[in-house]
């Protein structure tokens, strides 16, 4: 699948509300993962739930927001299996 050009970029929610958008799926019902607080935890402000990887973070400690869940990429695998 091919998104195409977008309009915006990260960190702005708006990137993220046009992937939902485009994939045609309710930012609620996604799940952004990411090693970066500012540039993947934005998602959250849509209603996105985040998880966010601790291997390789990356973390300017500027971000208002935080991660729903977060871990190791194992504890993600782990997390994935459980809730699907």
């Amino acid at each position: 699948m091919t998104l195409g050009p977008l309009h915006y970029c990260k960190p702005a929610p708006e990137y993220y509300a046009e992937i939902a958008e485009r994939i045609d799926v309710n930012p609620a019902k996604c799940l952004m993962v990411g090693n970066d607080t500012g540039a993947d935890l934005p998602a959250s402000a849509l209603g996105m739930k985040t998880f966010l990887l601790e291997e390789r973070l990356i973390d300017k400690g500027n971000s208002p927001y935080r991660p729903d869940w977060r871990g190791k990429l194992s504890d993600l695998y782990n997390f994935m299996k459980e809730a699907f």
